[in-house]
């Protein structure tokens, strides 16, 4: 199925133009706009995915926060036994 495609007029810097007019071929495209439609595509994808690494940072370390809070919760009462223990063991 044949997608749909409008006509968009853009203005590029010269040097730019030569460089689609050079590498459009050696991305194997048939022709400059499609080589421009890729490269769009290309950096929308990145832009997305730069949100994508922010939501996931902000995620992970929540994780770990709470993961390491946990354990240190865990390891506090460890100690507190084995100071109780000792405690115990000292007065006998």
């Amino acid at each position: 199925m044949k997608t749909k495609h409008i006509r968009h007029s853009t203005w590029l810097n010269e040097s730019t133009a030569d460089k689609v007019k050079v590498l459009f071929k050696t991305d194997n495209c048939k022709n400059q706009s499609e080589f421009i439609e890729k490269a769009i595509l290309y950096y929308i994808g990145y832009l997305e995915s730069e949100r994508n690494v922010n939501y996931l940072s902000t995620t992970i370390m929540s994780s770990m926060r709470a993961a390491s809070d946990e354990n240190t919760t865990r390891l506090s009462r460890m100690f507190f036994k084995v100071a109780e223990e000792g405690d115990v063991k000292c007065r006998v």
